[in-house]
C-alpha cells in the first residue's frame, strides 16, 4: 500500500490540468518529448519541467538519453477513490493536522480548510 505522505505528493503532482494531460499522453509505450511537446503546444522547457515533476513523483519513467529519451508511464496505478475512501483519507489529514481536535467536522474540513490539506497546488 502507498504510504499516505506519498498519496498527497502525487496528488498534488497531478493538480495540474497540463500534467494530467501529458501523463495520459505518455502511456505504456512512452512517447518521444518532442511529439509530446508538439501535441500540447508547449515549449520543450515547459515540458521537460512537466516530466521531471512526473518522474520525481514516480508517475513516470525515462528511458534513454540526450535527445533519444522516451517518457512513459511509471507502472503507478491510479484509482478511482469511493466515498468511504475518500471520507478516511479525509479523516485522517484532518486529525494529523489537528483539525478535528478543534471542533470541526470532515465535510467542515473538506469545503473551508481545503488549502490546509493541499488541495488545489
Amino acid at each position: 500500500m502507498i504510504e499516505f505522505n506519498e498519496m498527497i505528493r502525487r496528488a498534488r503532482v497531478l493538480a495540474s490540468p497540463t500534467r494530467v494531460a501529458i501523463w495520459n499522453a505518455l502511456g505504456p509505450d512512452g512517447r518521444h518529448p518532442v511529439a509530446l511537446a508538439r501535441e500540447f503546444n508547449l515549449a520543450p522547457s515547459t515540458l521537460s519541467y512537466h516530466l521531471a515533476i512526473l518522474v520525481k513523483a514516480k508517475l513516470a519513467k525515462v528511458y534513454g538519453h540526450g535527445s533519444s529519451r522516451v517518457y512513459m508511464w511509471s507502472g503507478t496505478r491510479l484509482a478511482v477513490i469511493t466515498d468511504k475512501e475518500l471520507s478516511e483519507i479525509t479523516s485522517a489529514v484532518s486529525s494529523k493536522l489537528g483539525l478535528l481536535d478543534q471542533g470541526h467536522d470532515v465535510a467542515q474540513v473538506g469545503e473551508r480548510d481545503r488549502d490546509v490539506v493541499g488541495v488545489g497546488l
